[in-house]
């Protein structure tokens, strides 16, 4: 039995004027197109996103044709200072890259703003655990996020 390599790309379209006017904010559709054929011919199978933004649309894209899982969630394990620094967060590492580049702000550090920003997807983690001095650690599937609100309500 001949093995059938498998390629995924997603095409990026701008909505027409119309058919925003139609469906609401989408601007941008992001089509998940198939290859079985080593990439000579793709077919588009009804999976995609409607997207606000071409920055959701290219995240969509970029999680899809990597493999990357940009849904798994980490926390704060053990703030190595001592304190409790984070430790109630439960964020995506691009959620992560998000606080620290507000972290950053914060403390008026334009530098480390746009390192923050150029650094790949499996670099940011690592780079905010040694800046800040944090621990972090996959959030099980079994749990309930820190961030959901039934979470939130029986602890209040």
């Amino acid at each position: 039995m001949q093995e059938v390599e498998v390629i995924r790309k997603v095409h990026i379209e701008k909505v027409s004027k119309f058919v925003q006017m139609q469906n609401g904010c989408h601007k941008y559709y992001a089509r998940l197109v198939t290859s079985v054929d080593g990439g000579k011919t793709f077919w588009y199978c009804g999976v995609g996103k409607d997207c606000k933004t071409l920055k959701e649309a290219r995240e969509y894209k970029k999680a899809n044709e990597t493999g990357i899982d940009y849904s798994i969630r980490y926390h704060v394990q053990e703030d190595l200072q001592g304190g409790d620094f984070g430790t109630y967060r439960d964020f995506t590492v691009e959620q992560w890259r998000n606080q620290a580049i507000d972290w950053a702000t914060m403390d008026d550090n334009e530098g480390l703003v746009e390192s923050l920003n150029r650094l790949k997807h499996d670099e940011v983690l690592p780079f905010v655990a040694e800046l800040w001095g944090l621990k972090f650690r996959k959030t099980r599937k079994d749990k309930k996020s820190i961030n959901d609100d039934s979470y939130m309500e029986v602890n209040k």
